[in-house]
């Protein structure tokens, strides 16, 4: 409190006539606002204000407004303070709420990039399940092909059968069609002419109406008002005979018109059906020539075969009667001189005999098992050379994969590498931002409790000014005592309520207008003390929620490094597998070389076996 306020208390406590204090009386505080006074020594008071002059109570009333103006003047300054703190509130909540909305717009984002990793994921998974797929499918491919060789010889059959079912069944539908048209069009000309014989005995009936009321209207009415209404009923049975007529003439038209198209429809479905039996018939034709022709073929190449045969049999039995006629010359020259060994020539001629037989055996065992042997090594190598370029086309598939693997591999770590590092930088800086607020909020909460203390100490002031009023209450009763009489007691009483009301109006503004500010810097401090909260469970959830993106960062980097290791793996399995192939293909290769090394060595006693005698060849006669 200043000292010029303890001055003006000091110049306020009330004093004797003799300059020395007079004892203090109590006050009471009304519900109202107003004060009571509770004195028990109220004729010693009424006697001190009777002594007080008017001057006085001038002074009492000129330091009572000052002192209001300076009560003015603390309230607009706490009405200032408060709107600062409101202000102040207003922007702590404007950027609470910038901060909520930069954690959803960074959540949205990793959530959009995570989003995208995924489908990139799923785009590699697919691809490389499309391959396979295609690898299958090819497979599958190349099996249904003989499945559709073998079916569609059965399909073409099946066809032709299948379209002379449908001809008949179409046949046998238009034909329906037709006699139901036939029907249709025979139940509406009977409706028709029942219609018409409807109509006929409705106009014959109006006509007798007609005769009748002319008869009856010949009695009652002139002769000129009957000629009216007959000219009337006239004019429209005429205009009913004419709808009638239109009537049936449009009948008649959309019946030939149907009747027309029912033609037409059966003539497109006959010339369909002929066109079809056309077709099948030209069909039926190229397929026994294409028959006739392949016959004809065949028998013309057995033909040629059996003439090839004869041909070569009757060579092979000229060549065998030459060779029986020199062999019987020679024996027949060489009789007398062979009659000795012919039993040793029969012999040998057995011996050679069975030994030509068992040689040719061998020779034919010989061929069947080098033509086994040559397929089977013909079928060997193309396996090898289909599985060499398989084995190429995979490495060369497995190369680029890798290729892409590895770049798709590096710009996603460099990727993550730069969103790691603008993320630490963000993260950085919006740690900075929350410890800032944080500071903000710190020094608002010390603003609030030095302003809570300040009003407190206000409230202390306010109590101290209230009793220092009660004091001036006191010492302005006595100078009204004075006032009373020195102008009499109606218009002191008038003054005295009249500044009574004002003050007591006044004082209980003041303290409704305190409770209400304390309640709302209460309510506020509540508001700031939630708002504090929110603020410190935002940064915890800000801080877990970096701390999981990080853990899904790292776990996502230790994925990419496994598949790495697990692509150098399988690296290392298909170089190690074409290694291998090429071993079994250099293998393979020398396991022909050795076999056709064999076939050459089993050839070479077949040039021995020719150059025996050739008397053995009757034994091609057996």
């Amino acid at each position: 409190m200043t000292d010029q306020t303890q001055a003006d208390r000091s110049d306020l406590k009330p004093h004797a006539h003799d300059g020395s204090p007079e004892p203090l009386s109590r006050f009471v505080p009304l519900a109202d606002g107003r004060v009571a006074r509770f004195d028990p020594a109220d004729n010693e008071a009424s006697a001190a204000f009777d002594s007080v002059p008017a001057q006085r109570h001038d002074e009492v009333l000129s330091q009572a407004s000052l002192f209001v103006d300076q009560l003015r003047a603390q309230v607009s300054e706490l009405q200032r303070r408060d709107q600062i703190l409101a202000t102040q509130l207003q922007q702590i909540e404007h950027e609470s709420r910038n901060l909520r909305q930069w954690k959803q717009e960074a959540d949205q984002e990793l959530l959009s990039k995570e989003i995208t990793l995924r489908q990139r994921e799923t785009t590699l998974a697919e691809q490389i399940a499309a391959q396979q797929h295609a690898i299958e499918q090819l497979r599958t491919e190349q099996a249904g092909l003989a499945n559709g060789r073998e079916q569609l010889e059965a399909d073409r059959i099946r066809l032709m059968s299948d379209i002379g079912t449908k001809v008949v069944a179409e046949r046998e539908r238009l034909q329906q069609a037709i006699a139901a048209a036939d029907l249709d069009r025979q139940c509406r000309e009977m409706e028709f002419e029942q219609q018409r014989q409807r109509l006929e005995e409705a106009f014959q009936l109006k006509l007798q109406e007609v005769e009748a009321a002319k008869s009856h209207v010949r009695e009652v009415v002139t002769e000129e008002v009957l000629t009216a209404e007959l000219r009337t009923e006239r004019d429209t049975l005429l205009r009913e005979r004419n709808e009638f007529e239109r009537q049936r003439a449009d009948f008649i038209a959309k019946r030939d018109r149907e009747r027309a198209e029912l033609e037409h429809t059966r003539e497109v479905q006959e010339a369909a059906v002929a066109r079809v039996r056309e077709e099948l018939l030209a069909q039926r034709q190229a397929q026994f020539a294409e028959l006739d022709a392949a016959k004809q073929a065949q028998e013309a190449s057995l033909l040629e075969a059996q003439e090839a045969f004869a041909r070569q049999r009757e060579q092979q039995l000229t060549e065998l009667r030459h060779e029986r006629a020199v062999l019987e010359n020679r024996l027949r020259f060489q009789q007398e001189h062979l009659a000795k060994a012919r039993q040793e020539i029969e012999s040998a001629q057995n011996d050679f005999r069975r030994e030509a037989q068992r040689v040719r055996g061998q020779l034919e065992e010989g061929e069947a098992i080098i033509r086994l042997r040559q397929s089977q090594l013909d079928r060997v190598r193309a396996l090898l050379e289909e599985r060499e370029r398989s084995v190429n086309r995979e490495r060369e598939m497995l190369f680029k994969s890798q290729r892409a693997f590895e770049q798709f591999t590096e710009h996603d770590r460099e990727r993550i590498a730069r969103e790691r590092e603008d993320w630490d930088r963000e993260r950085g800086s919006q740690l900075a931002d929350l410890r800032r607020q944080q500071d903000m909020l710190t020094l608002h909460a010390q603003n609030l409790e030095g302003r809570r203390e300040r009003l407190d100490n206000l409230r202390a002031e306010l109590e101290e000014t209230h009793r220092t009023t009660l004091e001036r209450r006191m010492a302005i009763e006595e100078a009204w005592a004075q006032l009373t009489q020195a102008c009499g007691a109606e218009v002191a009483q008038q003054r005295l309520d009249q500044a009574q009301q004002q003050l007591s109006g006044h004082y209980r503004g003041l303290r409704e207008a305190l409770i209400e500010q304390r309640r709302e810097l209460d309510e506020m401090r509540l508001v700031f003390q939630t708002q504090r909260d929110d603020v410190r469970s935002e940064q915890q959830t800000l801080s877990d929620w970096a701390a999981t993106q990080e853990r899904k960062l790292r776990a996502r980097e230790s994925d990419l490094q496994t598949q790495a290791e697990q692509l150098n793996v399988r690296e290392s399995a298909w170089r190690s597998a074409s290694q291998r192939w090429i071993n079994e293909k250099i293998e393979a290769e020398a396991v022909i070389r050795d076999l056709l090394e064999q076939l050459t060595s089993l050839t070479e006693p077949t040039s021995s076996v020719s150059i025996w005698p050739r008397p053995a060849m009757p034994v091609y006669e057996q």
